[in-house]
């Protein structure tokens, strides 16, 4: 049985999304809403496995899965 993580991910596979390359960093500033400035930023992982499944018209993340 694989574990199942909150991402939506089971441990066998974001082992070997991350052996194959399939995923990569993208990064979204964090911006305070006061003065405007950029005062960090977040880091999001894109699963490039299935693009049609999972690009960015459907979001940078899996889709959660029903438990």
């Amino acid at each position: 049985m694989s574990a199942f993580r909150p991402d939506g991910w089971t441990t066998p596979e974001l082992a070997q999304a991350v052996e194959r390359g399939q995923l990569e960093l993208h990064y979204q500033p964090v911006v305070d809403l006061r003065s405007g400035g950029i005062v960090g930023a977040e880091a999001h992982k894109a699963d490039q496995a299935a693009p049609a499944l999972y690009g960015p018209e459907k979001g940078p993340e899996r889709p959660a899965r029903a438990s």
